[in-house]
C-alpha cells in the first residue's frame, strides 16, 4: 500500500495511521534516527501493524524526550509534568523541532482551549460519580 501524500494539506501535515496514530514525518524521523531498528519499514506498514505502531510511538516518544524535553527551560518544566509535555508534543504531530521550540521558550503549544461546560441552573457543576460495588465512590 503506499499510502504516501495520502490527505497531506497544504502545510504538509497529514493523515495519521496505525494503531497509535502516527504521521509520515514523524515516523520517518524515527526511522532515520534508529535505522538498525526500522529499516525494512515504511510509514504505510504502520497500517495494521499494531506492534510496530507501538514500537514507531515508543522510539517517537524517547526522540522528543531526548532532543525535547530534556532542554525545556526551567518555567516549562514547572507549568507541566514530563508526561503532559509529551504527552502534547505527541499529539500536536511528534516533531522533535517544535517540542524543543517549546521546551525552550520559543513557541507555545497551539491548543484551543475547550468552551466552558455549562449547567442548567440548579444543577450541581459536576454529576455524582457513581459508587463502586464496595460503595467507596471510586
Amino acid at each position: 500500500m503506499d499510502a504516501s501524500r495520502l490527505g497531506v494539506d497544504k502545510n504538509g501535515a497529514g493523515n495519521s495511521i496505525g494503531l497509535t496514530n502516527q504521521k509520515e514525518g514523524p515516523f520517518n524521523d524515527v526511522k532515520v534516527r534508529f535505522p538498525e531498528q526500522f529499516a525494512s519499514n515504511e510509514w504505510s506498514d504502520l497500517v495494521g501493524n499494531d506492534e510496530l505502531g507501538i514500537k514507531a510511538a515508543a522510539y517517537n516518544l524517547r526522540m522528543l524526550t531526548d532532543d525535547a524535553a530534556s532542554q525545556a527551560t526551567p518555567e516549562i518544566k514547572a507549568s507541566q509534568s514530563l508526561n503532559q509535555f509529551l504527552g502534547s508534543g505527541y499529539n500536536a504531530g511528534g516533531m522533535v523541532d517544535r517540542s524543543l521550540a517549546v521546551a525552550v521558550g520559543d513557541d507555545t503549544p497551539h491548543s484551543t482551549p475547550s468552551p466552558p461546560r455549562r449547567h442548567p441552573p440548579g444543577s450541581p457543576a459536576r454529576p455524582p460519580r457513581p459508587r463502586d460495588a464496595a460503595g467507596d465512590g471510586g
